[in-house]
């Protein structure tokens, strides 16, 4: 996501795709099956400031992860790879919890 788009920035409009994730996760009437079916959409940050200012802004908006323009493919791939084996792990873990309560 990059976050200096035109219109909505990355960080707003990350909001907006985290509060439906919630709304759908939060709803009761969605059964875990249903919630295991469709697992959060990780959200990677794409800027070209790295001030620790910018960083937190796109953690605090619900990004996972931030890669820095200009981007490498194997810096890409590096922090997709990362990002990606840390959400996974976050969802196996939230929903064992929601399993043993």
């Amino acid at each position: 996501m990059d976050i200096n788009m035109p219109i909505m920035n990355g960080i707003d409009s990350t909001k907006g795709i985290c509060k439906i994730q919630d709304e759908f996760y939060n709803n009761p009437a969605i059964s875990e099956i249903e919630k295991i079916k469709c697992p959060r959409a990780p959200i990677l940050a794409m800027t070209a400031f790295s001030n620790k200012k910018t960083v937190a802004q796109c953690k605090q908006a619900g990004m996972i992860g931030v890669l820095y323009k200009p981007i490498s493919k194997k810096g890409f791939e590096e922090e997709v790879e990362k990002t990606l084996d840390i959400e996974f792990l976050r969802y196996v873990s939230a929903r064992l919890k929601n399993k043993c309560k």
